[in-house]
């Protein structure tokens, strides 16, 4: 966290600004913000300098992906060890140091089951210092925090940024090509990335480049402007574990993604078929919010709840101990299939902070 850098209403608006639209030319946001482009591009670069606000790339959501929610517990004293050594795998997209229950939660994202299974029972296997592993995949997700919004914009101004049409959070029928992969990879390194830059680096043209950049935009829901979670005005980050009849799923997690706290709604194979993510207020928020989805669903029952005390990679950025990033691993998550997985963490690209 950098003690001598506040982030003012224009930089929250700015970071709202790219959660609508995260490759938005600097003119559109200026024009909808008051500023000029110049100022819109320092003020940016400034946030990300300070690790105040960045870009991520979330994984591509493929056919045959599999994701899991891995709840860690650990020997006294070891919880930020493990974390810290999960921290470097690519498949370990976001990692959690949780009150309650549960000492580490991991989003652990895989190609394969295959390798989801491999990750769990041999890369985990390896870590001293992990005393229980309970694996819980996700069965499909409803809503991640690519649709979570800041508020600093007003509707209007939200309106003239909005894209045509909104990616739905659904898995292509497909794999990803090598091609495809290679534009991911590129916007791994840097979201923003002009098309001329693009193209160089694809060894194609322009017009080549813009095609294959928007082919892949239009299809997954891939680039995710974050905050520090401090300067978000809701910095209590909590985890809900709720039970609900299984022909009331569809409808009870699309009724949870129009809850503005809500940052992710996904359902489960396993005792907790409904999972939920929410950035609150307060720890006092934890508890009405709760009643809130009580009354507007009671059919669901929540059955446990966590609140994070310190969140260590959340979508391949490293946090500090106050949120901020300080770094970044590629979220190229077929790095978890090549070699032996003792490999692993020296595959994993670390890469300083912005």
């Amino acid at each position: 966290m950098s003690d001598s850098f506040i982030p003012d209403e224009v930089d929250l608006q700015i970071i709202n600004a790219l959660q609508i639209r995260p490759r938005a030319s600097w003119s559109q946001i200026a024009g909808v913000i008051g500023i000029d482009p110049a100022t819109a591009a320092r003020r940016w670069r400034r946030l990300e300098d300070a690790g105040a606000a960045w870009i991520a790339c979330n994984p591509p959501y493929e056919s045959l992906t599999a994701i899991a929610h891995v709840e860690i517990d650990c020997v006294h004293g070891r919880t930020a060890d493990v974390a810290q050594q999960l921290a470097r795998d690519s498949a370990s997209v976001s990692i959690t140091i949780n009150a309650g229950g549960r000492d580490l939660q991991v989003m652990v994202w895989t190609c394969t089951s295959k390798e989801l299974a491999r990750y769990v029972l041999d890369r985990l296997a390896q870590i001293d210092g992990i005393r229980a592993v309970r694996t819980f995949p996700i069965v499909r997700i409803y809503r991640e925090a690519t649709g979570w919004r800041l508020g600093a914009l007003n509707a209007e101004q939200s309106r003239r940024l909005r894209p045509p049409s909104a990616v739905m959070v659904k898995p292509l029928s497909r794999q990803l090509t090598d091609a495809e992969w290679a534009v991911f990879n590129a916007l791994n390194r840097d979201p923003r990335i002009e098309i001329k830059q693009l193209a160089y680096e694809l060894g194609v043209s322009p017009s080549t480049a813009r095609r294959r950049l928007d082919d892949l935009l239009n299809n997954q829901s891939i680039l995710r402007t974050e905050v520090a979670r401090s300067l978000s005005g809701t910095p209590v980050y909590a985890t809900f574990f709720g039970v609900c009849p299984a022909e009331r799923l569809d409808s009870t997690a699309e009724a949870l993604t129009t809850l503005p706290e809500i940052r992710g709604v996904s359902t489960h194979a396993g005792k907790h078929n409904v999972f939920i993510t929410a950035w609150l207020r307060s720890l006092e928020h934890v508890q009405t919010f709760e009643a809130e989805i009580a009354r507007k669903l009671p059919h669901l029952r929540i059955v446990d709840r966590t609140t994070v005390l310190r969140t260590i990679k959340l979508i391949g950025r490293l946090m500090d101990d106050d949120g901020w990033s300080i770094g970044s691993v590629s979220t190229d998550v077929r790095q978890t299939s090549m070699g032996d997985v003792e490999g692993l963490p020296d595959r994993a690209q670390l890469r300083p902070g912005p």
